[in-house]
């Protein structure tokens, strides 16, 4: 009688022997040490995964190294997927010079020349195609003429 309830359990039929209860609790013994073994290569790679991300919002100046592991926690509380939408959501940080620009004066490396002849020879042509106002301003007071470009 009680291995007609064990064997109706197991989904076999009532008149299971032995031998295939048995073999049916081996299967399952199996399935559950795969379940248990892809359940840890699941936590693994979405931990791979997590740590990518945090790498690359350190990369992309969303964080700082510091901060590393706090955001590894995070990412393991609340998912791969949000810890993402947290990340884009933070904006990278940027040097001050970058937003304020170059009110101070002329950028560095760039000078101000008061006629075309204090131009290097190499970089007249580039001023000339880039800057055609400044071209035109040179040439006007080393020549003293307007240029017609």
């Amino acid at each position: 009688m009680e291995n007609k309830t064990i064997a109706l359990q197991l989904g076999l039929p009532e008149t299971a022997t032995d031998a295939e209860i048995s073999a049916k609790l081996a299967e399952l013994k199996g399935l559950k040490e795969q379940n248990v073994s892809l359940q840890k290569e699941k936590e693994n790679l979405a931990l791979v995964n997590i740590t990518n991300l945090v790498t690359q919002a350190i990369a992309e100046k969303r964080l700082e190294e510091k901060d590393k592991d706090q955001f590894v926690e995070l990412g393991k509380k609340i998912g791969a997927e949000e810890l993402e939408k947290t990340l884009k959501a933070m904006h990278p940080a940027v040097k001050l010079s970058s937003v304020l620009g170059h009110q101070g004066g002329a950028p560095a490396g760039e000078q101000k020349y008061t006629k075309l002849s204090e131009v290097p020879a190499d970089q007249i042509a580039t001023l000339r195609s880039e800057s055609p106002d400044e071209y035109k301003r040179l040439y006007k007071a080393e020549y003293g003429i307007d240029c017609e470009i």
